[in-house]
């Protein structure tokens, strides 16, 4: 009898492992595109698009490209941000690549760090745009998987969720460092002004042990939808000026709509 139940057990959990699995996997789909404003109080401050553009392999061998766009409004006195990124994200959990055109000051400058998992190593190059010129190549070892500043957010929605509490290694503005993330602080109801009902969120929390874009740092709170895409759909976090928030407003993905929040 003992030995019926476990086999029962192991089976039942074997499935769950692999229900969730799948789950994980479907969160990030080629031809997902999220756009989001940035407030700072009441001053609506700029957009950040991001969007996943290509996927490659089968599995948990998957990997993504992934694009982000951020740029302030013009109106906006003494800002004027224009940041182009581009990320390739293994499912396994790390980076393999990050590239950061800075568009919005005179001379346009780019940074790309190249991880080589085969030799533990990341290499490091940052210089001007045009007329091209290289200021930084360097190597330098790395002993473990790292996040750059977007894989980070993509590598978070796949453990959005679990109740677990991770410090993940990220390289961040050409640092070593670290962002503690707590995935699930329990279930919430979000609004948000391009959706006519409120939407079932998990929210993060978590502390930013770096100093990346507009000196973001500290801590942060993320809500993402509670469904098998973990969408973000808001977000507060602490820069140069204070605190501000992220609301998403426009969404492409297919056979997605938000998921309706009830009481239960």
């Amino acid at each position: 009898m003992y030995c019926r139940k476990s086999i029962v057990l192991f089976f039942m959990a074997a499935l769950l492992y692999s229900n969730y699995c799948a789950q994980q996997l479907n969160r990030l789909e080629a031809g997902e595109e999220l756009e989001y404003e940035v407030s700072y109080s009441f001053i609506k401050l700029g957009v950040i698009k991001i969007k996943i553009t290509e996927e490659k392999g089968s599995g948990d061998n998957r990997v993504i490209r992934t694009t982000a766009d951020i740029y302030s409004y013009p109106a906006i006195p003494f800002v004027n941000l224009n940041e182009k990124m581009e990320s390739i994200y293994n499912l396994k959990g790390y980076s393999e690549y990050f590239r950061a055109l800075h568009l919005g000051y005179e001379p346009q400058r780019y940074s790309e760090y190249i991880v080589n998992k085969k030799n533990n190593s990341l290499r490091v190059k940052k210089g001007i745009i045009s007329p091209y010129k290289i200021k930084v190549d360097s190597i330098a070892n790395i002993n473990s998987h790292i996040q750059d500043g977007l894989s980070l957010l993509y590598h978070a929605r796949r453990k959005v969720g679990l109740e677990i509490i991770d410090t993940i290694k990220c390289f961040i503005v050409e640092n070593l460092s670290t962002a503690v993330i707590n995935f699930n602080t329990g279930k919430h109801p979000v609004t948000i002004d391009n959706c006519d009902y409120k939407i079932d969120c998990i929210r993060l929390s978590g502390n930013a042990n770096f100093v990346g874009l507009y000196g973001l740092t500290g801590e942060f709170e993320g809500w993402f939808t509670n469904d098998g895409f973990a969408v973000p759909v808001t977000a507060k976090l602490k820069v140069l000026i204070g605190s501000i928030s992220v609301e998403l407003k426009k969404w492409r993905k297919k056979n997605w709509q938000p998921p309706r929040f009830t009481e239960k």
